[in-house]
């Protein structure tokens, strides 16, 4: 059976009722794993609006005010009013629109492509779950609306799917590689455009064709399912494959790209980053005595001072061009091919579908565990942060592929000891002995998570010390996040 044939086939011969099972099976998990994540984002996005709107609507404290009071031999009088003031009404903020809290507040902009690439794979796999449907006939007809319909589905999802990968691939470049993050207004429009682009496409076919009056139609059986009519071979290709095989080429490129300059800069960065942190140390070890202040406080200094984890240089970056290109290449190619002159078997054609129908699962599977942080945030929003940190398996320890350990350590060095050295004390306080009894029984207090250190000491009178008590209390923390 030739791809050009487009009438009606019917029964299905065995080798469509054996391969379309698994691209209707494979279409209905994309279908069903895609329209949960983006359910589940949507949720997420009413919510975290409901409270942005409840923190507008939130009356602020008022600021404290001294009262007024005269001195008056020696004694302080508070001011009296003969009239009580006249009390101004106050005005509680203004609630803000949407579109002011777009801008003000905006989502995270890796969370908002994940929801666009979600509602691209809904579409691609509703095309290929329409299978069904000639399963169930026993027959593909092409008089049938669902093969219109599946055309159109396989022409948006496909296209806007391969467009919205290469847009998160350039993302990626942006925020890893450069450090920058797009504008709101550039970012949405981008997004917008991407939408426009992708139907604008699908709509100038139906209306170069007329909807392919003359030719038996637009959409009509190509070889396994339906699609663009052979007889629109330029078609296919300017409108569609085109473009496919450009999202190909630049994906693969920007993550080949970002993975390299992660590889050069693993290498170059332990001896700066050492540096840096130990000039910065130097500048800030001195804190103000009495002052609560960390050594180090300064976010920047931390980013500048932390070094590459070795796991950058492991090529799991590369698993998000693979996955593209396995799933959308095999279907391609085929087509290439059979435009080409090629005879290509209806089996490689139901290979190739079932991959592509793979695509919307595969793709809820690699970002909700590869960026967990960002789209399974809690319940407050992530923050606008889509840097290397945000990646999963970047923060990885050496020995593991996957996962994220975080270990925050303040005296690594120190010796737990109990709480019951404490200094004589030379003038009769009377609670020494109870102050003791204390310290001993508070010394049991350690866990695994947090360690007590030093001991509390300087029982007794001392400068700038309150009724000659003076504790001091050294304590190292450990903090493991995993």
């Amino acid at each position: 059976d030739s791809e050009d044939a487009i009438n009606t086939l019917s029964p299905l011969p065995p080798v469509l009722r054996n391969g379309l099972a698994p691209v209707a099976t494979f279409g209905f998990v994309s279908f069903i794993s895609s329209l949960w994540l983006f359910f589940y984002l949507s949720y997420k996005f009413v919510v975290w609006n409901n409270v942005s709107t409840l923190a507008d609507k939130a009356p602020t404290s008022p600021e404290p005010s001294s009262p007024t009071a005269t001195d008056q031999n020696g004694f302080l009088v508070p001011a009296a009013y003969f009239c009580a003031p006249k009390e101004e009404k106050k005005q509680g903020p203004r609630k803000r629109s949407f579109l002011e809290r777009l801008r003000d507040d905006p989502p995270n902009q890796f969370l908002m492509l994940i929801y666009n690439l979600l509602l691209a794979d809904i579409q691609q796999a509703m095309a290929f779950l329409l299978n069904i449907a000639w399963l169930a006939k026993d027959s593909l007809d092409v008089d049938d609306p669902t093969c219109w319909a599946q055309g159109w589905f396989i022409s948006t999802g496909d296209l806007a799917s391969s467009v919205f990968i290469s847009f998160i691939a350039v993302h990626t470049y942006l925020g890893v590689v450069k450090g920058y993050r797009l504008p709101t207004w550039i970012f949405y429009t981008a997004i917008g455009c991407c939408w426009v682009f992708t139907y604008g496409t699908a709509i100038l076919g139906v209306i170069i064709t007329n909807n392919g009056a003359g030719n038996g139609g637009l959409y009509v059986r190509a070889g396994a399912w339906c699609w663009v009519n052979g007889a629109y071979q330029d078609l296919r290709l300017t409108l569609h494959y085109l473009w496919i095989f450009i999202c190909l080429a630049f994906t693969t490129i920007v993550y080949i790209a970002i993975y390299v300059h992660l590889q050069v800069h693993a290498k170059h960065s332990a001896g700066r980053c050492a540096s840096s942190a130990s000039s910065y140390s130097d500048r800030s070890a001195t804190p103000t005595p009495g002052s609560p202040r960390s050594i180090v406080t300064d976010m920047t200094a931390l980013k500048l001072a932390s070094e590459l984890p070795t796991s950058t240089r492991h090529p799991t970056f590369l698993l998000y061009p693979i996955i593209y290109v396995m799933c959308t290449a095999p279907l391609a190619a085929g087509r290439i091919a059979s435009m080409a002159g090629n005879k290509v078997p209806l089996s490689y054609f139901c290979f190739a579908g079932t991959m592509i129908a793979s695509a919307g699962w595969l793709d809820v599977v690699l970002y909700s565990s590869t960026r967990r942080a960002i789209v399974f945030s809690g319940e407050a929003p992530p923050s606008q942060d889509t840097g290397i940190g945000t990646f999963a398996f970047m923060r990885a320890p050496e020995e593991h592929k996957f996962g994220n350990s975080v270990v925050c350590t303040a005296d690594p060095k120190g010796q737990v000891k109990k709480w019951n050295t404490w200094r004589p004390v030379k003038p009769a306080v009377g609670t020494g002995a109870r102050l003791r009894n204390l310290a001993s029984g508070l010394s049991s207090r350690n866990g695994s998570k947090d360690t007590i250190n030093s001991s509390m000491q300087s029982f007794g009178m001392a400068d700038g010390q309150v009724m000659g008590m003076a504790i001091q209390l050294e304590t190292t923390t450990t903090v493991t996040v995993e």
